[in-house]
C-alpha cells in the first residue's frame, strides 16, 4: 500500500529492493532467465503459430552478437536504429544489442518521410535494422543525411539486392564461449532509446539506464503466469518493457506483425489461452463494440489491462462484464521513468491508481508549492533511478526536472483520502471558457456513458468576442447499430456536468 506524509506532502509507493541488481546489464539478466529454463516456451508468433523455447531464443541472440561482432565490427556505444515490425527474429536482435552495449534506437514503425530524415540526422547510426516496407524511405534518408553511409539490414525481406538479417543467425561454431558482458556504471550507460509518439514536436529519443529497466521489475505486475498479449510495437514503452517483463519474469509473450485490429484480436483469442492482454482505451471499446464479441469466450482473460489514455468506468464495468474469470486493471506511466501508478490492490471509481513501488509522487501549484489531499495540480514523480534524458535535445530537458530532482509529468490531478489519485488531463490539453479550465478527458468520459455513442472527443473553438475562451465542441461517433433518437444527448451530458 502507498502512505502519504502530510510534513513533506508526498506520496510514497511501497518500499521493496530490486529483484534483480541494478548494478548488473539487463543482458546479463535476460540471457542468464532464459538459460534457467531451456525447454520453456517463451514466444509465440500468432501469425504463423511458430512457438519459440528459451534456447533457442538465447542462441538465436547469441549468433547475432558473434556475428554482428565478428563480421560486422559492432561495438559498445555505437549507434543503432531500428524500424521494425515486432517478428520472430527483432526480439532476440534486442537482447543482442543490450548484451553489445550498442546505443539503439527503437524508432516508429510507421513515419513520414520528414520524420525519419530527421531522425538518421539526428542519430547519424552505423547499422540500421529495417523492414521490407520501411526500406525505401530509410535507405533513401540515410543516403541523403547520414554522413558515413550505415550498414543496413532488411528483416524478414525477399527484395534482392539488400543485406538479409537472417544471415545473422548463421552458426558460429562459438556459442559456447558466450557469456553476456558486465557493460559498467548501469546507473549511466545506456541501455535503449526510445521514441516519443511525436504528437506536438517530431519524436524525441528517450534514454533509459539499465538500472532503470532492472528496477521495472518491481513495478511490472505479475499477475499470473500464462499467455501475456499486447499490439505495442517495440518503439513504445509498453512494447519493450513486455519483452523484458515476460523473460525476466518467465511469462509466455504473445506477438502480431498486425497493427490493431479487432478481428485478428478476436482470432488470437479463440486460438490461445491468453491469460493477460493490454490494449488501450480507445482499442478496449472498438473489442466490446465489434459484432464477434458477443459470441467470443473471455473466459481464460484474468488480467484486461488499460493503459495511455483515462478510461472511463463504464468502459472497465463493460469489461469485466465480459471477462468472467478476471478483473480490469489501470496502469499510468511515462516512458521516460515506467509505471508511476497502477490500481492492483483495488479498483476506486474514477481513481487511475496508487503509487508504485520505489516511486515518489507529489502535487504541485503553479507556483512550484506542494499541494495536499484533495488539492488540484501537476503530477510530478521521483524513482531510484533518474532519467538520463532526451538524446541530444538539451532544449527539450530545460524545465522538465526540477532543482530537487522531480519529473514534471504535465499531467494534473488530486489525491484522495485513500491515496488513490484522480487523473484529470495533461496541463497542455486544459481548456479554458470564461477563465474556467474545464478537463476535456472527463467531458468525453461522460459522452461515452450514454447510450449509444461509441467514441468521443471534445475539443475547443475559439469563442468570439472573448480573450483565450474556448468553447466546448465534441465530436460524436454514433455506434452503428443504434437507431434512436440522439436529440436528448444534449440534455443528459449539460446535466451530468452541472451535477
Amino acid at each position: 500500500m502507498s502512505r502519504y506524509d502530510p510534513v513533506e506532502r508526498i506520496w510514497y509507493g511501497p518500499i521493496q529492493p530490486p529483484l534483480f541488481n541494478p548494478q548488473i546489464s539487463i543482458g546479463q539478466i535476460m540471457f542468464s532467465m532464459l538459460e534457467r529454463t531451456p525447454e520453456r516456451v517463451t514466444q509465440i508468433d500468432g501469425d504463423t503459430g511458430r512457438e519459440m523455447t528459451c534456447e533457442e531464443f538465447r542462441l538465436r541472440a547469441i549468433r547475432i552478437v558473434q556475428n554482428l561482432q565478428a563480421n560486422y565490427g559492432l561495438k559498445k556505444g555505437e549507434m543503432v536504429v531500428m524500424a521494425c515490425r515486432n517478428c520472430e527474429n527483432v526480439f532476440p536482435l534486442v537482447l543482442a544489442l543490450l548484451a553489445i552495449g550498442a546505443q539503439f534506437v527503437l524508432m516508429p514503425i510507421y513515419f513520414v518521410l520528414n520524420e525519419v530524415k530527421h531522425s538518421v540526422r539526428k542519430y547519424q547510426p552505423k547499422y540500421v535494422f529495417c523492414d521490407d516496407a520501411n526500406y525505401g524511405d530509410l535507405s533513401k534518408a540515410c543516403k541523403d543525411d547520414v554522413i558515413e553511409d550505415p550498414t543496413i539490414f532488411v528483416l524478414e525481406s525477399g527484395r534482392d539486392g539488400v543485406l538479409k538479417f537472417e544471415t545473422l543467425l548463421e552458426e558460429t561454431e562459438k556459442e559456447h564461449l558466450f557469456s553476456a558482458s558486465y557493460l559498467g556504471d548501469a546507473r549511466s550507460t545506456v541501455a535503449v532509446i526510445l521514441s516519443t509518439s511525436g504528437t506536438t514536436s517530431m519524436p524525441k529519443g528517450v534514454r533509459l539506464s539499465h538500472a532503470q529497466v532492472v528496477t521495472w521489475s518491481n513495478a511490472y505486475l505479475k499477475v499470473n503466469r500464462g499467455i501475456v498479449f499486447n499490439f505495442s510495437p517495440l518503439s513504445w514503452g509498453t512494447g519493450f518493457g513486455n519483452l523484458y517483463h515476460s523473460i525476466a519474469n518467465g511469462t509466455p509473450r504473445l506477438f502480431t506483425r498486425s497493427a490493431f485490429d479487432e478481428d485478428k484480436f478476436f482470432d488470437l483469442l479463440a486460438k490461445y489461452p491468453i491469460r493477460s492482454v493490454a490494449l488501450q482505451p480507445s482499442y478496449s471499446k472498438s473489442i466490446l463494440c465489434h459484432p464477434r464479441c458477443a459470441s467470443a469466450d473471455f473466459f481464460s482473460i484474468q488480467t484486461w489491462i488499460v493503459f495511455g489514455s483515462i478510461s472511463s468506468d463504464a468502459l472497465r464495468d463493460k469489461i469485466e462484464t465480459m471477462i468472467p474469470n478476471g478483473r480490469t486493471l489501470n496502469v499510468y506511466g511515462l516512458s521516460e521513468c515506467g509505471i508511476i501508478l497502477h490500481d492492483a490492490t483495488g479498483r476506486k471509481p474514477g481513481a487511475s491508481g496508487q503509487v508504485a513501488q520505489q516511486v515518489q509522487v507529489r502535487i504541485v501549484d503553479e507556483r512550484g508549492h506542494p499541494l495536499g489531499v484533495g488539492e488540484h495540480g501537476e503530477l510530478q514523480v521521483k524513482k531510484s533511478e533518474p532519467f538520463l534524458g532526451y538524446f541530444d535535445e538539451p532544449e527539450a530537458m530545460i524545465g522538465l526536472i526540477t532543482d530537487e530532482g522531480w519529473l514534471r509529468t504535465g499531467d494534473c490531478g488530486y489525491f484522495d483520502e485513500m491515496h488513490y489519485f484522480h487523473m484529470s488531463e495533461r496541463k497542455k490539453d486544459l481548456l479554458c471558457y470564461r477563465n474556467q479550465l474545464i478537463i476535456p478527458g472527463s467531458v468525453e468520459c461522460v459522452i461515452e456513458g450514454i447510450e449509444g455513442v461509441m467514441y468521443a472527443c471534445v475539443v475547443g473553438v475559439p469563442e468570439e468576442g472573448w480573450e483565450a475562451s474556448d468553447l466546448l465542441t465534441a465530436v460524436v461517433v454514433k455506434h452503428k447499430h443504434y437507431h434512436k433518437h440522439t436529440t436528448g444527448w444534449n440534455c443528459l451530458i449539460i446535466n451530468h456536468i452541472l451535477v
